[in-house]
């Protein structure tokens, strides 16, 4: 497997779709903030989609999306149905909501569906991006990160959502508390990723055998061959604590701690942007812990 935008973009807005939901569904377990659900639905479902859609591009040509199913114990496999399973689960809420009881409430086993499709949603994603490294620890580890990422995104979209709406909610700020909470793990994860994944499980074969033919994994092989910590004091070790800690981690926190509680356009639109700069740090992370050797070529204006 190799580096690509369409791949990097399906990170980001994979993991984003999972976070909204996971938000969605424990805010509506805990019976608060209802008036959000409806924005927020719609927000997991353009992700979602464009979450496939760039899958789709990854492949390179339509047809292969016929051979990705063919094992679903394997990470390709899971990766593709994640994005399946949030799409599902985005649309069920959607006409939940409009056959709801009380106007805006998801009723609870909605809720419980959106919690394990966001959980299943960010593990798929983990296990798509180390499917070729067969370590359970590496995809553990990278699906700890990015569920940290999603619960940072998914809850400054949904605080940003409160935030937007005239009417006050119960616990305006539990929703930034969270996102606060996950941004500081994120951060910590990040670089724990960064230091730890590139030595789990790497192949030394120059290809290994797909559904696809024979994929070159020299990634692999470069990350295999680094030292601990090499992603955090490289070349590209800049990208890495601009975008992916300072910018994927920092912002969102003190974005989360400043508008906590706050209402108006101006919070809303802060909580927005933060929880976009949370996915797009996680991109920056995942590139350079899992893709080190692609990353130049990624980046080559030429």
């Amino acid at each position: 497997m190799t580096l690509s935008w369409p791949l990097v973009l399906y990170v980001i807005c994979g993991v984003l779709a999972s976070g909204i939901l996971v938000a969605q569904g424990a805010t509506a377990a805990g019976g608060r903030d209802g008036g959000a659900q409806v924005g927020a639905t719609v927000a997991a479902l353009v992700l979602g989609v464009a979450a496939a859609v760039f899958a789709a591009l990854r492949l390179g040509r339509l047809d292969r999306l016929f051979n990705v199913f063919g094992n679903l114990t394997s990470g390709i496999a899971q990766g593709y149905l994640a994005v399946v399973v949030l799409i599902v689960a985005a649309v069920v809420a959607f006409f939940a909501l409009r056959r709801a009881e009380v106007e805006g409430v998801l009723p609870l086993w909605c809720a419980v569906v959106l919690i394990v499709a966001g959980l299943f949603g960010v593990y798929g994603i983990a296990a798509n991006l180390t499917a070729t490294s067969r370590s359970m620890a590496k995809t553990l580890l990278v699906a700890a990160y990015l569920l940290a990422v999603a619960a940072a995104g998914g809850s400054l979209v949904v605080a940003g959502m409160g935030a937007l709406r005239r009417e006050a909610a119960e616990r305006p700020g539990a929703a930034s508390a969270v996102a606060a909470v996950a941004s500081a793990l994120a951060g910590v994860l990040a670089v724990v990723t960064a230091a730890v994944a590139p030595g789990l499980g790497g192949h030394r074969a120059q290809v290994v055998s797909s559904q696809y033919g024979m994929v070159g994994v020299h990634p692999t092989d470069s990350l295999t061959a680094q030292v601990a910590g090499g992603v955090l004091t490289g070349e590209h070790a800049a990208i890495f604590w601009v975008v992916g800690v300072v910018l994927g981690a920092a912002v969102p926190l003190v974005v989360a701690l400043a508008t906590r509680g706050r209402r108006g356009a101006a919070s809303g639109a802060c909580a927005f942007v933060a929880a976009a700069l949370a996915g797009v740090g996680a991109g920056a992370v995942v590139a350079l812990a899992l893709f080190t050797g692609s990353v130049t070529s990624l980046l080559a204006l030429g």
